[in-house]
């Protein structure tokens, strides 16, 4: 099972098959290339994001067409409401682009606070 690093909301997570999840948008080229090259270094970062079927994925394209066959299954925020949905995948972009690649003071603070 490949783990994202950043699992805020545990109790929102599921474990999903990627064979079992539906898209509902294609990936995009252009950006493909820089989330393809942040994925190579960096492994999953965030959760793939999913409706509250547990299965249509509503933020993550990208991130499951690039693991879906390197491994069998991966932790998913399932939602109950379209806010909801929303609110975890700004969450995931907040993450990714303060990750300590990007901004390594920011989640310095953040992990001092919780030791």
């Amino acid at each position: 099972m490949l783990e994202p690093h950043y699992q805020i909301f545990k109790d929102k997570l599921k474990e999903v098959k990627f064979k079992d999840m539906k898209l509902l948008f294609p990936t995009v080229d252009n950006f493909k290339k820089e989330v393809n090259a942040d994925m190579e270094n960096n492994g999953l970062l965030c959760p793939l994001v999913l409706d509250s079927d547990g299965v249509t994925v509503r933020s993550g394209t990208h991130r499951h067409e690039y693991f879906k066959n390197k491994y069998e299954s991966t932790l998913c925020y399932v939602t109950t409401t379209g806010p909801e949905a929303k609110f975890f995948q700004l969450l995931n972009v907040f993450c990714w682009r303060n990750h300590p690649v990007q901004k390594p003071e920011f989640l310095k603070q953040m992990y001092d606070k919780n030791v």
